[in-house]
């Protein structure tokens, strides 16, 4: 882009060196015109000597009129050229400044989808942590599930432990009553 613009400054800076050589042929054709009016005077006064130099005079004459008017037709297509370059110019300048700031637009971006590729991540993370904590508390809870059969299954084992005991006790006292009963009707 920067190239596009100093390209298009040359252009404009020959453009007004091309200008001054056409304001150069203008003066040249200007002082050829006077000549050439100069020299019809001095052949009409040379009267018919002077007759061919008078015809050669006025096709100088011609020929200065038509480079004048050459110079500045042309003249006027290099003010356009001109005018039609520095717009140029502008208009490059203007798209150099648009595309830094497409540009920086563009960092913005790229520096926003960091932020948010981070924050992904950062969320990845915590997801994982939260479902390596729900495994732990499932295996946590599935331990506590079987520690809580174990200790029902026990429970019940002491219970029917203790109706066994309580039986032999009963069995025991039944035999130490009716032994006692039997000792002291003995004696009796």
């Amino acid at each position: 882009m920067a190239a596009m613009t100093a390209a298009m400054k040359e252009i404009e800076a020959s453009s007004a060196g091309v200008a001054k050589i056409i304001k150069t042929i203008d003066e040249i054709a200007f002082q050829t015109n006077i000549l050439a009016l100069n020299a019809a005077v001095e052949a009409a006064r040379a009267g018919e000597a002077g007759a061919g130099f008078a015809v050669v005079a006025e096709e100088v004459r011609n020929l200065a009129q038509r480079s004048a008017q050459s110079a500045q037709e042309t003249a006027v297509n290099i003010d356009t050229a001109v005018s039609k370059t520095r717009h140029g110019v502008e208009l490059s300048e203007k798209v150099a400044e648009s595309l830094e700031q497409i540009v920086g637009k563009i960092r913005q971006v790229d520096e926003l989808a960091a932020e948010v590729a981070t924050a992904s991540r950062e969320q990845a993370q915590g997801i994982e942590q939260a479902n390596t904590a729900v495994s732990q508390m499932d295996k946590v809870t599935q331990s506590n599930a079987a520690s809580a059969e174990e200790s029902a299954s026990a429970s019940e084992e002491l219970n029917a432990q203790a109706d066994q005991l309580k039986s032999a006790a009963q069995a025991l006292l039944q035999i130490i009553n009716g032994g006692t009963a039997q000792t002291t009707r003995a004696l009796s």
